[in-house]
């Protein structure tokens, strides 16, 4: 990683993506694991993003772990997140929202 931050500075947007400006980045659906390791980052990031007038769902789903939608055939909670998404892909799109246009 050195080589590709020689003369960057912490504040780099490239190396902390916080510091990027998020203003005219599109809606974010955030799926969350209570329990992840990388759980306050990513609320942190949804934060920057609201503050950056960002559209957000966040959503923090209880007791769940990293990488449990994958256990969607087995875990019930996996498989709401994976229709709370849908659902929000579904309201985006419905409203002329899409990244597409």
């Amino acid at each position: 990683m050195a080589i590709h931050t020689v003369g960057s500075g912490p504040s780099d947007p490239r190396l902390r993506v916080l510091s990027a400006d998020l203003a005219a980045l599109p809606p974010a659906m955030m799926v969350v694991a209570d329990h992840d390791i990388l759980r306050d980052e990513n609320l942190e990031m949804a934060r920057a993003l609201k503050t950056a007038g960002v559209s957000v769902n966040l959503n923090v789903y209880p007791g769940t772990v990293h990488s449990f939608l994958e256990a969607m055939s087995i875990a019930p909670i996996a498989d709401q997140a994976l229709r709370d998404t849908a659902h929000w892909l579904q309201d985006l799109t419905a409203l002329g929202k899409g990244i597409f246009q």
